[in-house]
Formats: C-alpha cells, sequence, structure tokens
C-alpha cells in the first residue's frame, strides 16, 4: 500500500498596508503564500503551485486572490516573486538522483 497525496506548506506572509472592505480598518490585512507539494509517505516529492489569501486580523474576514483587489493583487504578486521554494520539497527527487549516481558509480568501479 502507497500512501501519496497533497499538503501545503507556509512560505511567507506579509501584512498589507490596505483598507479591509469590510470593517474599514487600515494595516489589518495579512496575505498569506502557501506552497503546495506531492508527497510519498509523508516525506515531499515536488513541489507543484502556490496559492494565496488575504485575512483581515480585525474581523476576520478571509479573500482569495480572485476577490484581491488592485493593492492586495500588487502584494500578492511581490511576495510571490521573492518566496523561495524550500529545499526540502524536492526530497524525493534528490534521493532518486542519488541513487541513480550511486549505480552508475558503482558500476563503473566495478567494470574496471
Amino acid at each position: 500500500m502507497i500512501i501519496f497525496g497533497t499538503r501545503s506548506k507556509l512560505i511567507a506572509s506579509d501584512v498589507t498596508d490596505t483598507i479591509c472592505h469590510h470593517c474599514q480598518s487600515r494595516d489589518t490585512a495579512w496575505l498569506y503564500l502557501y506552497r503546495h507539494y506531492f508527497h510519498i509517505f509523508w516525506i515531499p516529492a515536488f513541489p507543484l503551485w502556490k496559492s494565496a489569501f488575504s485575512e483581515c486580523t480585525h474581523c476576520k474576514m478571509a479573500r482569495r486572490v480572485k476577490e484581491f483587489d488592485d493593492e492586495l493583487l500588487r502584494a500578492y504578486k511581490q511576495i510571490k516573486e521573492t518566496a523561495k521554494t524550500p529545499w526540502w520539497m524536492y526530497f524525493w527527487l534528490l534521493l532518486v538522483v542519488v541513487l541513480i549516481l550511486s549505480v552508475a558509480a558503482i558500476g563503473i568501479i566495478k567494470g574496471s
């Protein structure tokens, strides 16, 4: 039985200087950026996509990217460009590469 699927991890968050359209509070909107990844046995294999949402800390109103206004969209694009994918999200790929290189090295050594 192989257990696999997708999960997400928060990779960036930042407070924006926008006005909440629900409660009219200023500087209370936080922008959260998540990186989704594929996992095998709960060990990350490779990253898939990024997603984001905004939450007002005053009224707890949450908005998806489709609902962002121009100011939030600008902040989202900026944080999306600067946020890096953690190296550990490539763990299974790195493991496979190391195993292939090890097998190749052993084959070369035994062939000599």
